[in-house]
């Protein structure tokens, strides 16, 4: 079994009553209303999109679902921030989760080692890894659901527009945060603007 190396420095993830604020490296409290979440080596620099049947993005967020398998390991520093995007006929991103290990291995141990938490029926999982000998494990911890979900339209509303990944993308800090910005959007439908254009690079894993 494979792994992707770890960051060695030490980052916080702050978690208040608008959900996640973005890590930082120093301690963060306000008036007792915030949880500090101390994650060893988070990836400061970038993001991973999930896109994700609806069915299994609400079951991470509801801490049912551990494990997210995927054909192409992603090329990450773990442990990461991963968004979570819900794709039709849902279409929208409903909260963050932190990528916390991501195991390459033969399907057979896949399925011995994960299967029980990845939400999948056996024939589902055989279905999926069709015409491939070896998947990749991500472990997610930590789920936290936006108070509203932040439809596509929204996510859009960006210069270069937001195109939802067929499997996985990554995403810089910058542009991970402004996504979860349009959660105030999507709220009032401000027609604020954003100067700088995000950074995607999206992956497919079909």
């Amino acid at each position: 079994m494979r792994r992707m190396g770890t960051s060695p420095e030490r980052w916080y993830i702050h978690v208040g009553p608008e959900g996640f604020d973005w890590p930082t490296n120093s301690l963060w409290r306000r008036g007792g209303e915030a949880v500090t979440i101390e994650v060893q080596g988070l990836d400061p620099d970038r993001m991973v999109v999930l896109s994700l049947k609806p069915r299994f993005a609400e079951a991470i967020l509801v801490g049912d679902k551990t494990v997210e398998l995927r054909r192409t390991m992603p090329k990450i520093v773990v442990p990461t921030r991963a968004l979570l995007y819900a794709a039709t006929p849902m279409r929208a991103l409903l909260g963050t989760c932190i990528v916390t290990d991501v195991a390459s291995a033969d399907l057979a141990v896949q399925w011995r080692e994960y299967g029980s938490r990845t939400g999948l029926l056996f024939h589902e999982f055989q279905h999926y890894f069709e015409g491939v000998d070896a998947g990749a494990a991500l472990t997610l911890a930590h789920p936290q659901p936006f108070s509203r979900k932040i439809p596509l339209e929204d996510l859009r509303a960006t210069p270069r527009g937001f195109r939802p990944p067929q499997s996985f993308a990554y995403v810089d800090a910058e542009t991970g945060s402004r996504l979860m910005g349009r959660r105030s959007s999507s709220a009032r439908r401000s027609s604020q603007s954003w100067s700088r254009s995000p950074k995607i690079v999206s992956r497919s894993c079909v």
